[in-house]
């Protein structure tokens, strides 16, 4: 099964420039943390992930959590990273003892990001022991409080960026009151909040399921931006003419990607700004 991912995942990126490295790459990942394959319960669906305009792919493993552990502990000594990601990789484990343990690694032409989260849904407080120093903290306090919430879905790291990640869900019984919240916090953390006319969009679609999502380092927020799980047709058509902006090219290469991944559809989107820019990235289930 994962063999056939594998060829599937191969086929879509390799229009990429270094197609040929980003296919090995893909590869030795899926075979570092999702073999061996068994009837655990804790292995789950392969996701992978294609970013708009960027170009940035992702391959997210959730594996049994031991050999998830195992083996980005031996693929972060390897490569020598900083002795404190170690630390923090120990201290989630200790903080959030049955969270759902999740690797992935982004490319970005030749660049690579590997990352880790865990993910349930976990006192902030807890989550807030994984968060860089600096004022990042105080603000988040601030908007969980008044948002009258008290915990977070995902808390996680970059063991090679430095930057801490993490996923909320938005308070409110309204889409509307969940897109002010959103806007709220983007401007306490001052971060560049989505496009008004993608906002609006969205607003306007009712998505079932929408949460919030940022990048931190000590120096503040780096990323925002919102998450759209089992979005609808509206919801992608929206993700797909905003990322490609209106680009018909980009539109074909997205539907040849999806094709080549037999997936008609994403099975989430998320959209962001970040020092990278506007952003949106379609996940897929494989």
């Amino acid at each position: 099964m994962l063999d056939n991912q594998i060829a599937r995942i191969k086929a879509a990126t390799s229009v990429f420039p270094d197609a040929q490295i980003l296919g090995e790459t893909i590869q030795e990942w899926v075979e570092l943390f999702c073999y061996p394959e068994s009837d655990n319960p804790n292995i789950q669906i392969l996701e992978f992930s294609l970013a708009v305009p960027t170009g940035a792919v992702t391959v997210i493993a959730r594996n049994d959590r031991p050999v998830l552990a195992k083996q980005l502990a031996k693929l972060m000594a390897a490569n020598q990273y900083p002795e404190i990601e170690t630390k923090l990789l120990q201290l989630g484990f200790k903080e959030l003892p049955d969270a759902i343990l999740s690797c992935e690694v982004e490319m970005l032409n030749k660049e690579r990001d590997v990352r880790w989260a865990a993910e349930e849904v976990m006192p902030i407080d807890a989550a807030f022991k994984l968060l860089p120093d600096g004022d990042v903290e105080a603000k988040l306090k601030q908007w969980y409080e008044e948002a009258e919430s008290n915990a977070c879905l995902s808390i996680g790291r970059s063991v090679g960026g430095g930057y801490t990640t993490w996923e909320t869900e938005l308070p409110g019984d309204s889409v509307r009151y969940a897109m002010s919240a959103y806007s709220y916090l983007c401007e306490l953390l001052e971060i560049e909040q989505l496009p008004d006319p993608v906002a609006d969009a969205i607003d306007e679609a009712l998505p079932e399921e929408l949460t919030v999502f940022g990048g931190f380092t000590k120096n503040g927020a780096t990323k925002m931006g919102l998450i759209i799980r089992n979005p609808s047709d509206r919801i992608v058509e929206i993700a797909r003419l905003s990322g490609a902006n209106n680009n018909q090219n980009v539109l074909n290469a997205i539907a040849a990607f999806e094709g080549s991944l037999g997936k008609a559809n994403p099975d989430k989107v998320a959209f962001s700004m970040s020092a990278r820019g506007w952003e949106v990235e379609f996940f897929y289930n494989m």
